[in-house]
């Protein structure tokens, strides 16, 4: 993340077949390549140019298992166990040490990411620091004469695969890469042996594919206690062994599951302007409407999380006390038969992402989202908002309804990187990785506003003499709000249903009189 945007990693071929990478804000990379993939820190999601998904590495290789790996299950299994280190622990409990454990990790991997570029910061002080000398002292004596890189994306285009291995080195010599596989384990067992020697040699398959040059597999690169004592923990190298007989029969199985996707995608080819439901924000400064707005919908039945709907004769679901209500009820919406309504407003949007805070600091054992530190609370937040989207989107998809979130307006300072100076602008009242989520996820973005003017009065000054009888929407982003349109909206439009009922119902919807 850098000045609370988020920072997207790209990756291509140039065109003398070398791989390249590069973190970027926005959009891709101005390079030759007209074909790249890109990986979204938030989503945790490999993309390419054509907007296809790739299944991860990490993925490909549990779905070989007979029994996948089921965090759920296993952290019940583990509360009923009355002895070892999960004695007398919830299933939540274990699995929020597990979400902090993963967080320790990606520490870990920071730093070396960081040594290997010749970034970190040679302080004493710091409690990485060991962990730092103990891996450039590894890899002087283990890659001696290589040339290494961290985190590197290598990727499949055919089978769809994609991931990212931890240090790749590069042998001019021998002309050969080897990949080595960072983990902080406490210990080595048989089955994530396994597991690291399958996803290894996958990716030196992928990186040979990409290169046409000889990749093997290397290790695991372990550091040993380390969730217990970060830089007192001990490294250790565990040699790996490829194999390629055991991933073969999968990766044939994956080449003949995309085979499928394409041929039933080539006989489902259809033109023309297709009718969905609609994805919908409303935000605008207090008082304007939003909620007597989202209630001119088709059929509407309100979330109602801050009492807006008081004074409003509307249809109501039970109002939820915290996230965890909020994320059950919408999963009970999803997994109903059929629901009664024709639109879904949630009203506000903001006030959900406030009671996820309040649990995603609770699951890491902090009272404030920015105690958790590095940022991380708030890329935890974005994930939690994230997979509440994706439930509405399944809403969406099995029920056929609108779904319309209202959100408050928040003034906010917007510094845009090609030109020298910033301003204020009006934009969602969500946090910063929250609001990019929610922007892109919507159809519609409406800014709603009332209509002002100045006038300058005898002394030459300016003053508002707009009275709040005319209110209007915008539809269109600006420099000084957020919005969008994939509809061809005028902007701005009178801030009543009727200017947009031709979209949510049709062409032919009879026009209503609203206020």
């Amino acid at each position: 993340m850098r000045g609370g945007i988020i920072v997207n990693t790209y990756a291509w071929l140039n065109s003398d077949g070398k791989h390249c990478q590069q973190k970027r804000r926005g959009p891709p990379p101005p390079c030759s390549a007209r074909e790249w993939i890109c990986f979204d820190p938030v989503e945790h999601t490999y993309t390419d140019e054509r907007g296809r998904v790739y299944l991860s590495g990490t993925g490909f290789v549990s779905r070989m298992d007979d029994q996948p790996f089921n965090a759920e299950k296993v952290a019940i299994e583990c509360a009923a166990q009355r002895e070892g280190a999960y004695a007398n622990m919830s299933p939540q409990e274990i699995m929020a040490q597990w979400e902090s454990t993963a967080d320790v990790g990606t520490e870990c991997h920071e730093a070396i990411e960081l040594s290997i570029k010749g970034k970190w910061r040679n302080d004493d002080s710091d409690p990485l620091q060991p962990i730092v000398d103990q891996f450039q002292h590894w890899l002087y004596s283990a890659r001696r004469g290589a040339k290494t890189k961290p985190e590197r994306i290598l990727w499949d285009r055919e089978r769809l695969l994609c991931g990212t291995a931890d240090v790749v080195s590069y042998y001019p010599l021998e002309n050969e890469f080897v990949i080595d596989d960072v983990k902080t384990w406490r210990e080595l067992t048989d089955d994530r042996k396994k597991h690291a020697a399958e996803q290894v040699t996958l990716y030196a398959q992928m990186l040979t594919k990409l290169t046409g040059i000889p990749a093997k597999v290397g290790g695991v690169i372990m550091f040993e206690n380390y969730f217990d004592k970060r830089g007192g923990s001990v490294l250790s190298f565990v040699p790996l062994k490829e194999r390629s007989e055991q991933i073969q029969p999968a990766i044939w199985a994956r080449e003949y599951e995309c085979r499928c996707e394409e041929e039933a995608m080539a006989l489902t080819i259809s033109g023309g302007v297709k009718a969905t439901p609609k994805r919908v924000v409303i935000h605008g400064v207090e008082g304007v409407g939003k909620s007597t707005f989202a209630s001119r919908f088709p059929s509407p039945v309100f979330i109602d999380t801050e009492g807006s709907t008081d004074e409003m004769d509307v249809q109501r679901l039970p109002s939820p006390k915290d996230w965890n209500a909020a994320k059950q009820l919408v999963a009970d919406i999803r997994d109903e038969p059929k629901v009664q309504f024709k639109t879904l407003v949630i009203d506000t949007i903001d006030w959900l992402e406030d009671r996820a805070a309040v649990s995603v600091a609770k699951s890491k054992n902090k009272k404030r989202l920015a105690d958790i530190g590095y940022g991380k609370g708030e890329l935890a937040l974005a994930e939690e908002m994230k997979a509440f989207l994706d439930i509405l989107d399944a809403i969406q998809a099995k029920h056929g309804v609108h779904v319309v979130l209202t959100a408050h307006t928040a003034v906010k300072r917007f510094d845009p990187p090609d030109m020298p100076e910033g301003f204020d602008r009006y934009e969602l009242k969500l946090k910063k990785h929250t609001s990019p989520i929610v922007r892109e996820w919507c159809n519609l973005l409406l800014f709603a506003n009332f209509e002002s003017e100045s006038r300058q009065n005898e002394g030459g000054k300016a003053k508002g003499v707009a009275d709040g009888s005319k209110r209007w929407m915008h539809t269109r982003r600006t420099d000084a709000y957020d919005a969008k349109n994939r509809c061809g909206l005028d902007n701005p439009l009178p801030f009543r249903y009727a200017s947009i009922q031709h979209v949510i119902e049709g062409e032919k919807a009879k026009t209503k009189e609203t206020k």
